[in-house]
């Protein structure tokens, strides 16, 4: 194809740009519409400058690094989950044997976009299609798109990223009957966009709760001012233990932050957890493998409670963007008079508040009744499930969750509207 010098020079320009995503897709323009392929907002005719587009579904999660950044790219503010070195611990130690990663990829202008997804294949996969989801599993508290680390679209742009992002889902992954994204915040213009490209392309879209989030916003305040501000229930009871627990027994704190420290830590955690009322850990490796990786980016805040030298409590939070993830804790029920856990926590919210100057503390997920004394607000995360009616286990899985919202509705009207 013979290209006028203009079309050279932006061609030249974004040679670097197409050896990063793989192939060459022409600049777009008003008569290359297609190459859009039904983005959302066409390109503004007065712009001098047009866009490179481009999309793929990459292999690997690792080929995402150079792509998006090292750690993670500009996802979520604070959002450990959201990294590039979450989703690549996960899908080496969490995925099952039929299950494989793949990473559909959006590129548009100098502005990249992906999803980490997984996708499963059973015995009858190639008669009757397979299911993707996102690549998330209980350890994860928010899924959204992951942007470059250098990307500062507009909310228009990103958009157009979900919608290119989801017609991959729909060309370019395996043949698949059933799609789940969660957890998700289902009013962001990412997940309405998904919502809508999958519709339009018949796919019977729904959502579902998954599970509450209770945040504490510091709001600039110190640990004592945000003491303060606590029930007072829970105000005297951490005295009346703390105070116990040192005239009884004495105690000591550790924070562990590098991996120097991490190996003796994860020993005590992992005994301590045993020990709990918890269920047994399915997945020791894959949470010594996200410390170990965490603390080379001081992104690891581990506290131990020892009571007479012997570990009595273990949490494990993680710090990022400002953002404080309470993300596992156990305690020996053995100490359990004295509120071990609950005294750690105190610790560690304290250093996190006036040492690391923390934004947020995140409790991330679950209503626990606990976790609305430490916090100030809730939010709540969703599912989002689409059945493609073109496959027949589509088609069946749909009319059951249709039979299903019937029945909540009927039922909703007969019982009538909550007194006032």
């Amino acid at each position: 194809m013979k290209r006028s010098p203009e079309r050279l020079k932006q061609y030249t320009a974004n040679t670097e740009l197409e050896a990063r995503v793989g192939r060459y897709v022409p600049l777009i323009d008003e008569s290359e519409s297609a190459v859009f392929k039904g983005l959302s907002t066409p390109p503004d005719k007065n712009k001098e400058e047009r866009t490179f587009v481009q999309s793929k579904v990459c292999e690997e999660v690792s080929e995402l690094r150079g792509l998006l950044g090292d750690e993670r790219g500009d996802g979520p503010d604070g959002s450990f989950d959201q990294s590039l070195v979450w989703f690549e611990n996960f899908a080496r130690h969490l995925l099952d044997a039929d299950e494989s990663a793949r990473v559909p990829l959006s590129l548009i202008g100098s502005s990249q976009a992906a999803l980490p997804m997984t996708v499963r294949k059973g015995r009858l996969s190639g008669l009757l299609g397979c299911s993707v989801a996102s690549l998330t599993n209980y350890y994860s508290a928010y899924f959204a798109p992951v942007f470059s680390s250098n990307d500062h679209s507009s909310d228009d742009n990103r958009r157009e990223h979900a919608g290119q992002l989801a017609r991959l889902f729909l060309n370019d992954l395996p043949r698949w009957h059933t799609l789940d994204l969660n957890p998700i915040d289902r009013d962001t213009e990412w997940a309405k966009e998904v919502s809508e490209v999958l519709r339009a392309n018949r796919c019977y879209v729904t959502d579902y709760f998954r599970f509450g989030n209770w945040y504490l916003d510091v709001d600039g305040r110190s640990f004592d001012d945000y003491f303060a501000t606590l029930p007072g229930k829970l105000r005297n009871t951490l005295k009346r233990k703390q105070n116990k627990l040192a005239r009884e027994k004495g105690f000591d704190f550790e924070l562990v932050t590098d991996v120097d420290q991490l190996d003796a830590a994860l020993a005590e955690y992992n005994r301590i957890y045993s020990l709990s009322w918890k269920v047994a850990e399915p997945h020791p490796d894959f949470i010594a493998a996200v410390c170990r990786d965490f603390a080379k980016r001081d992104w690891l805040r581990m506290g131990i409670l020892r009571v007479e030298g012997v570990a009595a409590a273990a949490q494990i939070w993680f710090l990022k963007d400002k953002v404080a993830s309470i993300f596992k804790l156990a305690y020996d029920p053995q100490f359990g008079k004295y509120s071990v856990g609950s005294i750690l926590t105190k610790e560690l919210m304290s250093h996190a508040i006036d040492q690391d100057k923390v934004d947020v503390v995140d409790y991330l997920c679950g209503d626990d009744a606990y976790k609305q004394d430490w916090m100030s607000h809730r939010r709540e995360r969703y599912g989002l499930r689409a059945y493609r009616l073109s496959t027949a286990v589509g088609l069946w899985r749909a009319a059951v969750e249709r039979i299903k919202a019937a029945l909540k509705s009927r039922r909703g009207t007969e019982e009538g509207p909550d007194p006032e």
